[in-house]
């Protein structure tokens, strides 16, 4: 968005994941006062927000049918008409979809419509997670690092060979946000200027103890992340005990997700 053309035009945002089938009509639609009960003044919602500039739509995979009707014909004619409103308004903002699911399988399956993922498919961005690209790790670590510096006023200059070695080698099952909440952890309990392993012993979820290291891989690899990946999560579990809200806060992952994983690896 910011070297595009629509760069002095706002950038706008939804997790649509967040947002239940009533409600995200409302936050990208708008509504108009009186639409629903407690809807006391119109609201003009994000499509009209952005403007001419972009609208990022994360977590596509969760919109339910009815409203990816909705959406389809928003794309498709570019007009929007808010919750209990009669009139429409004209859309100009770019679309840029994510998922962390696979939308052609989902298509496949039933669960999403064909006629929608073509028109969101028009040019398709792959980001492999974080575990297949971990040359990206260490610059990923640097630029949280500066933020949550800088949110948090901590005088932190860097981390250690040895922390970002333990980095690198994790499996980040929660990926980039993940890697993000133990850097911003780390920061806020970091004692010294540098970031040593100690800080991410617990940030990270890589044990109980600040002397758990990262074991290397064994000979069977997948067997190895599976077991590291069950290590992790019921030690996260423990630490929140046995609230799997905060533990997948704590790992930077959603909810339904640690469930999911915590029932495949026989926790649950």
């Amino acid at each position: 968005h910011a070297l595009s053309k629509r760069a002095r035009h706002p950038f706008t945002a939804l997790n649509c994941g967040s947002f239940s089938e009533a409600l995200i009509g409302s936050e990208l639609l708008g509504h108009a006062r009186g639409a629903f009960t407690g809807a006391v003044m119109a609201r003009a919602g994000l499509i009209r927000e952005a403007g001419e500039g972009t609208l990022f739509l994360d977590e596509i995979a969760t919109i339910k049918q009815n409203f990816q009707i909705v959406l389809l014909r928003v794309l498709e004619q570019h007009v929007a008409r808010p919750v209990g409103a009669g009139a429409e308004y004209p859309v100009a903002c770019r679309f840029v979809a994510a998922a962390n699911r696979d939308l052609g399988q989902m298509v496949a399956d039933g669960q999403f419509r064909d006629d929608l993922f073509y028109r969101l498919n028009m040019f398709n961005i792959h980001l492999p997670p974080l575990r297949e690209r971990r040359e990206d790790i260490p610059v990923l670590t640097n630029f949280f690092l500066l933020q949550a510096g800088q949110e948090y006023g901590k005088k932190v200059n860097g981390i250690s060979a040895e922390a970002l070695r333990q980095l690198e080698e994790a499996p980040w099952p929660g990926n980039v946000r993940q890697l993000r909440n133990a850097v911003e952890r780390a920061v806020i309990l970091a004692e010294d200027h540098i970031l040593d392993r100690r800080d991410f012993a617990l940030s990270a979820g890589f044990g109980a103890s600040h002397g758990d290291a990262v074991e290397p891989p064994a000979d069977d690899l997948d067997k190895a992340m599976t077991d590291y990946e069950r290590r992790l999560l019921a030690e996260a579990m423990r630490q929140a005990g046995g609230n799997a809200s905060e533990a997948a806060r704590r790992l930077g992952i959603k909810r339904p997700r640690l469930c999911y994983r915590l029932k495949l690896l026989g926790l649950a």
